[in-house]
């Protein structure tokens, strides 16, 4: 899908050198066809299923370069255009396009050592840039030998040609350049006619498809719905140290001084000079689970309030539905009581670091029933991690709350994708639907445990249903 030629600039030339070296032919001898096939192929894999922030990133430059708009394929467009980035973004302080192009290429590499271990082609996305790179992989049957009598032949120098010929000459290239230039017109309509009914085919597939029909029942009667998640609060001393708080310990307003005593070590906040309240941080999936559900929402026409749990009313919770992110075990002054409903999926605490897991309390004898971390024997990192998704009775009997919490950030962050993905929203149904008027339907109150592949210990890959089930509340 790049343009032809793309590989002869500057900026590519060692690239393609060094590929041409190595024995591979580059995308530049592959028809637009067999690109379009195959990029087709990627993004229709059981691997990419449920990455979809990853393919519309691959998507993404794919089509840019396609287009011949390489030279616009940068962090600063995939922010704001992938992303969703403000114009201010600044790449030095904000990594997401260099996290995600580095998922990207783990995701690339899972797929042709699995599903694509036999495709003729690869595509890659080269380190130091975005711009996708195709190749023939050697010894397959695209890579056959350009006949001789196709070979070019070497025209002779202008300069040797008579002057009547060189005039025709310079006639023949004057209606080639206005012929050139009148197709670029005619195609940069086309693009942007197509790049307008791409986008208006996304909107009338989101507001047809699945995920309309989980989400639409979230919003209230003017598309709206309210967003909240945890602000950690702190005490933090004027040389910017953070020290945790007491757990018994109010949480008191931002700036405001604090006494060493409030803080879960005296004597170490008593070192650390004037103390104040702190509760201006924010768990990195938390956020990152925020911009997921904020495009999803959007492009089904709804507009969310985020707000900080702690400053939730009670009037809010009674007038609309709520997604809340993180774990609720610290829930705070929140005056929404969540014990009495039958939860068959719960977090359960133990001592130690990272040593929560997710227990199902209803596991048939024999079932795997903990759901923990699971760490790299090597790097020590967390590889892999579960997150839990409640929909439970909201304040008011006409609402409901969407609880989206993994044991880590990253699982929040997981839960969100799923919860936004085609792909997992169509397992979800298919595991816990139940009929009506011939149809299946997701239940109105249901959990679900959910795997949340991660790399670094950190950056989401991919999200799985694993078990989950629907409920009614008790009386």
């Amino acid at each position: 899908m790049l343009r032809k030629g793309w590989c002869r600039g500057k900026a590519f030339g060692t690239i393609c050198d060094s590929m041409e070296s190595a024995g591979l032919r580059t995308g530049e001898l592959l028809s637009s066809k067999e690109r379009r096939l195959h990029i087709e192929r990627v993004l229709g894999s059981a691997t990419f299923s449920n990455a979809p922030s990853l393919k519309s990133f691959l998507q993404y430059v794919v089509s840019l370069a396609e287009e011949g708009r390489s030279d616009e394929i940068n962090e600063y467009s995939i922010a704001t255009s992938v992303f969703s980035r403000t114009p201010k973004f600044d790449p030095a302080s904000d990594t997401i396009v260099r996290t995600q192009a580095y998922r990207l290429r783990l995701k690339l590499k899972e797929y042709y050592e699995s599903e694509g271990r036999h495709d003729g082609i690869t595509i890659e996305v080269p380190k130091g840039h975005y711009v996708p790179v195709f190749q023939v992989r050697p010894g397959n049957d695209l890579q056959e030998a350009v006949p001789q009598g196709e070979v070019p032949v070497r025209p002779e120098p202008i300069s040797s040609l008579p002057r009547a010929a060189r005039g025709r000459f310079w006639t023949s290239v004057s209606g080639i350049v206005l012929l050139a230039l009148v197709m670029f017109i005619a195609g940069a309509a086309l693009a942007g006619g197509w790049l307008y009914r791409r986008q208006s085919a996304l909107a009338a597939h989101l507001n047809q498809g699945i995920e309309a029909q989980f989400w639409n029942g979230f919003f209230d009667s003017q598309r709206h719905i309210i967003v909240s998640f945890w602000d950690f609060p702190y005490l933090v001393s004027e040389g910017n140290v953070l020290l945790p708080l007491r757990a018994e310990n109010p949480v008191g307003e931002r700036s405001v001084p604090a006494e060493p005593k409030a803080a879960a070590d005296p004597k170490l906040a008593a070192l650390a000079g004037r103390l104040y309240y702190e509760n201006g941080f924010a768990a990195l999936g938390d956020m990152l689970a925020l911009q997921r559900l904020s495009m999803l929402f959007t492009n089904l026409g709804a507009t969310i309030t985020a707000t900080r749990a702690h400053q939730l009313t009670l009037d809010e919770m009674k007038k609309d539905d709520l997604v809340f992110l993180g774990g609720f075990q610290d829930r705070g002054n929140l005056i929404w009581l969540p014990e009495h409903w039958p939860w068959r999926f719960a977090v359960v605490s133990r001592p130690g670091f990272l040593n929560n897991y997710i227990a199902d309390t209803e596991a048939p004898p024999q079932a795997n029933s903990h759901y923990g971390l699971e760490f790299d024997r090597n790097s020590h990192a967390i590889r892999s991690e579960y997150a839990m998704v409640s929909v439970v009775p909201g304040v008011s009997a006409a609402r409901r709350v969407v609880i989206v919490a993994g044991l880590t950030t990253s699982g929040t962050q997981g839960a969100a994708e799923f919860l936004t993905s085609e792909t997992g929203l169509r397992d979800l149904l298919a595991a816990i639907g139940i009929k009506q008027g011939g149809r299946l339907v997701f239940p109105r109150f249901f959990q679900c445990v959910v795997h949340v592949e991660v790399a670094h210990g950190l950056d989401v890959i991919s999200t799985k249903y694993v078990t989950g089930a629907a409920f009614q509340p008790k009386p």
